[in-house]
């Protein structure tokens, strides 16, 4: 008898954590290369998102975008007037 919880492992476990992650990689748009590209991406993410966003949560959308230079991005859109910040740090077009 095999303790609950050690030892078998169900078929459907079997690589159900490396599709999903596959799939997650598959919803997140590639971080563009250029400074205006970036700067437009951003304003769409953020738009995109139902409620205010902080930038770790706007660079999750991108893959290997830096929560720093989203950060960035974020602060210079406040800066030009088509972003706001939100008491609590997130942001809202």
């Amino acid at each position: 008898m095999v303790p609950r919880g050690r030892g078998l492992v169900s078929s459907r476990s079997v690589g159900a954590e490396p599709k999903q992650k596959a799939e997650e990689k598959a919803a997140r748009a590639p971080w563009p290369e250029t400074l205006p590209e970036r700067i437009r991406a951003v304003q769409r993410a953020l738009a995109a998102e139902a409620r205010p966003a902080d930038a770790a949560a706007i660079a999750w959308r991108f893959v290997r975008a830096q929560k720093k230079q989203v950060q960035t991005l974020l602060e210079t859109l406040e800066t030009l007037g088509l972003v706001r910040q939100t008491d609590d740090g997130r942001f809202v077009v």
